[in-house]
């Protein structure tokens, strides 16, 4: 009896090594034809999920867009707003809405980190009604702390130490900046504010202070790093009356500490903290004391209403 091939065996001791071959060849082209269909359904599935993520992606960014304005995730008010970070380019100049939106103290769809860039300055804000309810005389309008990313010039000396820093300020190390500030956003825009101010230094501690009108300054050593470190304020026996207002972190270095250093630049604090050196921030990120002679960059804090 012939097998011609079809089966198994060619007799009932020997396998039929061609059938072998063929069934073998069968299994691997079915494989391979599975592995083509498997690879198109999966292109067709990746396909689809590409074009429904597409899709849906801007009606999400839209949907949370409208539901952080609405207020629906949070509080509104400053308690809410100097938690959020966000990052948010806001454009070349502040809209009416915007406007409205600090005036009220509401502060809607403005957060931490948020942003304009005008005059090829990027202003970012730092926080919200830091001042409400400070200073000597109260301070009653809300605001929107701002600090720029990086240092409005350069090569700036404190000129001296003895009459602490208001001496330096009344220097007139800040001139630029209030110009460079009132340009962006106009001067009736600008919170004029009380801060407390050290006006005179001995033994490398501040021995005098006095209140004045802010409309900007240098950033304080608390308001960078969240604290006073390199300040002596009292001898062991006796405690300085110098106390600032600006005592806590801003939210922005809180929240995201990269923007301490964000352009790799030093810049000046206010505080003095020995008979020759202002504290500094040094572009690597620390705090040190620079000399009143010495040259540092200036990145000062103000406030937009």
């Amino acid at each position: 009896m012939a097998y011609n091939y079809e089966y198994p065996y060619t007799d009932s001791n020997r396998y039929n090594d061609d059938w072998l071959i063929g069934k073998v060849k069968e299994v691997s082209e079915a494989q391979e034809a599975l592995e083509e269909r498997q690879d198109t359904l999966e292109n067709f599935v990746e396909t689809q999920e590409e074009t429904l993520e597409a899709r849906l992606e801007p009606i999400a960014e839209d949907y949370i867009d409208s539901m952080i304005a609405s207020g629906a995730f949070y509080n509104k008010g400053a308690g809410a707003h100097n938690g959020i970070y966000r990052g948010k380019n806001l454009g070349t100049s502040v809209t009416a809405e915007q406007w409205t939106a600090i005036q009220s103290g509401d502060f809607d769809d403005l957060f931490i980190g948020d942003y304009w860039i005008i005059n090829n300055v990027t202003w970012r804000i730092a926080g919200f009604d830091y001042y409400l309810h400070t200073g000597d005389t109260e301070c009653n309008t809300h605001h929107v702390v701002m600090v720029p990313d990086g240092v409005l010039y350069d090569n700036t000396t404190m000129g001296s130490i003895a009459e602490g820093y208001a001496g330096a300020k009344n220097s007139g190390i800040l001139t630029n900046a209030e110009s460079a500030i009132e340009a962006a956003f106009g001067n009736s825009h600008i919170l004029t504010h009380r801060v407390h101010l050290s006006t005179a230094t001995s033994g490398g501690k501040v021995t005098n202070s006095a209140w004045f009108d802010s409309k900007c300054d240098l950033m304080t050593l608390a308001m960078v790093y969240g604290s006073d470190m390199y300040s002596p304020v009292s001898s062991g026996t006796a405690v300085s009356d110098w106390g600032q207002i600006e005592c806590s972190q801003l939210p922005l270095f809180t929240l995201d500490y990269s923007k301490l250093v964000l352009k790799r630049e030093s810049y000046w604090l206010r505080d003095p903290i020995t008979s020759y050196y202002f504290a500094n921030v040094y572009r690597y990120g620390i705090p040190i004391g620079t000399g009143y002679d010495g040259n540092s960059g200036i990145r000062p804090v103000f406030c937009i209403k």
